[in-house]
């Protein structure tokens, strides 16, 4: 059975990772003298950890400064952000460089890994793939420190520490399985690079529109523990959901990676930290008619153009842009999916008509008088398909 340790943010971030090593009988089962370290946040984006969609770069510097006290040789702190953003320049936006300044470059360094060699790994022998495309600097380390945040997340219940590992995987490779076969690519990942430490910041977890449209509520936990699967039942059931709605967890722990009915350790006057879940605003499921500039027409669509597409309208709703284009009497039709189908074409197509994704019929991305992003996942052409429909509606 795997341990998951709940402990109370109290004093400094230093003194609580402290005490969850302690509980997880101390940080010599974490590393060993003289091993290198892959540290592993969740930098998804240009957010600061305090908005809740990001690991607290103060926390992700303190386990780096611990695991150098206790003689790590070398410490990577890696990450490869959301395709639509540059990791370098998230790195900058959330002040990850400023917060490294003290190791002087001697033995702590970040690595990004948009940068990296990639090689090709052998895949186990049930997967889709003979073989999986991972940075080489996966195959250099001797531990990897998973450290990520704990918020929700519109297709996934919540993302957490198994889907912290889709930062692993190259960009171009992330996208192209990035359907619902990708928790499936994840789970394989974690078997095939295991961490040895779980550590998850819940400090300020985030609520509503994840993975990056969250709103921040102050919670104040670390939760620890050398199980992915477990960490992600345990934060689930914090924010209201059973472990067979995690998808994420649930394919790793069918592929035997991890423990879906964990041993929890915590103070009894913390009980009640299962019972946040109350007014814990979740993800809105449904998107016709809900962002009322756009009309969306829906065929069989996956994980990926559903994600890309309502993250972006999520996105306009929190900084006003969607406000303002519903006032200008905006319209634009966007399709996505296969087999979707518009018999009201020829009507709307007076409009901006944006088509997504190579999978939805010819007849409507081949038409020229259409918007067209192509790819599966189109990914960033998304969100440039949409600015590009809004620029040319605005000069109507």
């Amino acid at each position: 059975m795997s341990t998951v340790v709940i402990e109370k943010i109290s004093n400094s971030l230093e003194d609580t990772a402290n005490k969850c090593f302690q509980k997880m009988g101390g940080i010599k089962n974490f590393l060993t003298p003289g091993d290198t370290v892959l540290i592993k946040p969740n930098f998804v984006g240009p957010i600061g950890s305090k908005q809740g969609a990001t690991t607290d770069v103060e926390l992700v510097k303190i386990l780096a400064e611990m695991a150098v006290q206790n003689g790590a040789k070398r410490v990577y702190i890696a990450e490869s952000s959301a395709t639509c953003f540059s990791t370098g320049d998230v790195i900058k936006k959330i002040q990850l460089e400023q917060a490294l300044r003290k190791f002087k470059g001697e033995k702590v360094h970040f690595v990004d890994l948009d940068q990296e060699n990639v090689i090709k790994m052998n895949a186990p022998e049930d997967f889709f793939l003979k073989q999986i495309p991972v940075p080489e600097l996966l195959t250099k380390v001797d531990r990897i420190w998973n450290v990520p945040k704990a918020k929700v997340h519109y297709i996934d219940a919540i993302t957490c520490a198994v889907k912290n590992y889709v930062g692993f995987l190259p960009r171009e490779f992330r996208l192209s399985v990035h359907q619902s076969r990708l928790s499936h690519v994840v789970a394989v990942m974690h078997k095939l690079f295991p961490e040895s430490l779980v550590l998850v910041d819940a400090g300020v977890i985030g609520e509503g529109e994840g993975p990056l449209n969250v709103k921040p509520v102050l919670l104040d936990y670390i939760v620890t523990s050398s199980d992915p699967v477990a960490v992600d039942v345990i934060i689930g059931k914090m924010f209201g959901f059973q472990p067979q709605e995690i998808e994420f967890a649930m394919n790793a722990f069918n592929m035997g990676i991890g423990d879906i009915n964990p041993l929890c350790l915590l103070e009894a006057s913390e009980t009640n930290v299962f019972k946040i879940n109350s007014n814990f605003k979740k993800p809105v499921r449904g998107i016709v008619n809900r962002y009322k500039p756009f009309r969306i027409i829906l065929g069989g669509a996956c994980y990926g153009c559903l994600t890309w597409l309502k993250g972006t309208l999520e996105g306009w709703i929190l900084d006003g842009t969607m406000d303002k284009l519903e006032k200008a009497g905006i319209r634009i039709s966007v399709m996505v999916g296969y087999n979707a189908t518009d018999e009201r074409f020829d009507e709307f197509i007076q409009n901006p008509y944006v088509v997504l994704g190579d999978c939805t019929p010819e007849k409507y991305k081949n038409d020229p008088r259409v918007i067209c992003a192509p790819g599966c996942c189109p990914g960033e052409k998304i969100p440039s398909a949409l600015e590009r429909a809004i620029s040319i509606a605005m000069k109507k």
